[in-house]
């Protein structure tokens, strides 16, 4: 009886919009207090607004930053931003539904009435083929990225950094971030075909969107 009358409550009070919204502030939140810890940092402590500021920021894929990614961050912290922006781009409830997927667990009705207002303007369309599609979409484009930026940064690079910074910036731009490990962006790879076409395409590819 307690739980028909929560579900109702809820259903009343909390609209999926509203979900949708507290869930974004709930993942900003989280990563808010992840980059506040000292696991994060890589030297000096990141005080709470900058780690405020910067997992807002990467959630809401601006690519503005206060402090320099790189260096002030560990390769957790660093890590963190990535999940960030990586949920920021593809979308809470797409990103939901993925982790879903993983533990084997079902997808109720008032969450395929949240992702079908927020990502559908046909409701009978089958909506977990596209998310399965964008899921792999992005997969497929990044996995690319990184693979051809990782032809020009092994050779400045050891093979493991490489391919980890690679990953990271063939992510942030599909996502449309911006974040960089580089404290000058990637002014040190101006006039580089390799670097900058891959770039290129990924942000286009990022900005047309799903």
């Amino acid at each position: 009886m307690n739980n028909v009358r929560a579900k109702i409550f809820l259903s009343k009070h909390l609209p999926p919009a509203r979900i949708f919204i507290l869930s974004f502030a709930g993942v900003i939140v989280l990563g808010a207090f992840a980059l506040w810890f000292p696991f994060s940092a890589s030297k000096n402590p990141v005080t709470f607004v900058d780690a405020l500021f910067m997992s807002t920021s990467g959630v809401c894929v601006t690519g503005l930053a206060t402090i320099d990614i790189g260096k002030d961050f560990s390769i957790a912290g660093q890590v963190i931003t990535m999940v960030l922006f990586q949920i920021g781009g593809l979308g809470i409830i797409t990103f939901s539904v993925f982790l879903f997927g993983i533990v084997g667990r079902g997808i109720s009705f008032k969450e395929r009435e949240i992702i079908q207002s927020v990502f559908m303007h046909t409701p009978r369309r089958d909506f977990l083929v596209i998310l399965k599609s964008v899921l792999l979409f992005t997969l497929i484009i990044e996995s690319v990225g990184a693979l051809l930026l990782f032809i020009r940064f092994s050779q400045d690079f050891p093979l493991g950094q490489a391919l980890y910074t690679s990953v990271y910036h063939s992510v942030s731009t599909f996502n449309n971030c911006g974040y960089s490990l580089f404290s000058d962006s990637l002014m040190g790879y101006r006039s580089d075909w390799i670097v900058n076409l891959t770039i290129m395409g990924l942000l286009i590819l990022g900005g047309i969107g799903f």
